[in-house]
């Protein structure tokens, strides 16, 4: 690369590891299913099933923000060419675009819960 080469990379902020998310999670199944029990031994045993349920959500959104931790996008300018790389546990997708031929559009999201997309278009190409 030049150095009027332009690079950016993102990656998502995980800065919980395997073991501390693991550590985490037993250390709160311990304190949920704990009190859990008290108050099934004192006669309110719907706590029990309900308990349950929070720790099975807690431990699909664990899963979920540890699986995306390998995830990098790369986006490279250079004098000839516009070049975006993709990587995840799931393969690597790869985009290049002519520079000059190249445009940026950011597309407004479906519904006000998903993002809005930013896409770059070449010749009926996006990425």
């Amino acid at each position: 690369m030049n150095a009027s080469d332009h690079f950016i990379e993102l990656r998502p902020n995980c800065s919980l590891t395997v073991r501390a998310a693991f550590l985490f999670f037993g250390f709160v199944c311990l304190t949920s299913f704990g009190i859990a029990g008290l108050m099934a031994a004192q006669g309110f045993w719907p706590v029990l099933p309900c308990a349950g349920l929070e720790m099975l959500v807690l431990g699909w959104a664990l899963r979920a923000s540890l699986r995306n931790r390998h995830l990098v996008e790369r986006l490279a300018i250079t004098g000839d060419e516009v070049r975006f790389d993709a990587f995840s546990a799931r393969g690597e997708a790869h985009c290049v675009f002519l520079r000059q031929w190249a445009k940026v559009k950011l597309r407004a999201p479906h519904s006000a819960m998903h993002p809005s997309r930013l896409l770059i278009e070449s010749h009926g190409r996006a990425c």
